[in-house]
């Protein structure tokens, strides 16, 4: 049977009706998939049109999506101008008492003398000291633990989310700018990063308690359980979609709860010219 309906934010198909509509009307919404490139207006209104009875024999048709987003461009002109970007940085500097003078721009450059970590490196871990790290060896929520001690530092606040929609912000050394992220991937990417750099404090820490172990004053095992469940939890989160979506909402609240202080850094850097 032929996948009839189909969600056009996480591209779920199914060829029943009443499985489409119980999909679209959950509470939570899907996640966003990587290759969906529309707003949330457009993707309502393909949505909203594929339910319609005069649509109802056309889905099946390969150009039924192009023909139906002309449709909408064609009656929302200035919608299909704007760029998705626009709303983030608007619902941003709304929220943060409209401080900042931002609007309908898409790329934020900000002064060359500033020493934020760019979001593609590697964070700075020089704040989070030995007791920390070994606070972590025991911990059962060490990614999102390691998460909340990097945002302690300034430095690293290199993360806006957009509370109303499924994108935010990051920035870019090598670009000299603040640059729009769908959250999946700033999730994954973060992810990725917290998997690398608990790598890298196990090292440190293997390093720093090398001659006690050799003397056998201290049992790693529970060191050596710390890396086996950082390697579970990161398998788990790149196979298990119910894992993955678990592990999005924790991130991006982590992110949320230092908002002030990232926005009040990008403000500090700003430069006046903005870009379109």
């Amino acid at each position: 049977m032929e996948n009839n309906y189909k969600c056009y934010r996480c591209f779920f198909k199914t060829s029943r009706r009443s499985n489409i509509t119980t999909h679209l009307n959950r509470k939570k919404k899907c996640i966003q998939h990587k290759d969906c490139c529309y707003n949330e207006k457009e993707i309502d209104y393909l949505q909203e049109k594929q339910l319609e009875d005069k649509y109802k024999f056309k889905i099946r048709d390969d150009d039924y999506e192009k023909r139906i987003i002309e449709e909408y461009r064609k009656t929302n002109p200035i919608e299909q101008e704007k760029t998705y970007i626009p709303n983030v940085i608007n619902n941003i500097t709304n929220n943060f008492q409209n401080t900042m003078n931002i609007q309908n721009n898409t790329i934020i450059n900000i002064n060359i003398n500033n020493d934020i970590i760019p979001f593609d490196q590697d964070w700075d871990l020089s704040t989070i000291d030995k007791g920390d790290r070994y606070y972590l060896m025991v911990s059962k929520v060490m990614y999102t633990k390691l998460l909340e001690m990097i945002l302690k530092n300034d430095i690293n606040s290199n993360v806006i989310v957009d509370n109303d929609s499924s994108k935010g912000l990051v920035f870019y050394k090598d670009k000299n700018k603040y640059e729009t992220i769908e959250l999946n991937t700033l999730v994954s990417e973060s992810v990725k990063k917290l998997h690398k750099q608990l790598i890298d404090i196990y090292k440190s820490v293997i390093h720093d308690l090398d001659e006690d172990i050799k003397e056998n004053m201290i049992n790693p095992s529970f060191i050596n359980e710390f890396i086996k469940n950082v390697e579970q939890k990161y398998k788990d989160f790149q196979d298990k979609s119910t894992i993955k979506e678990k592990v999005q909402e924790l991130i991006i609240d982590i992110y949320k709860k230092n908002q002030e202080k990232a926005l009040s850094i990008m403000k500090k850097n700003s430069n006046d010219f903005i870009q379109f």
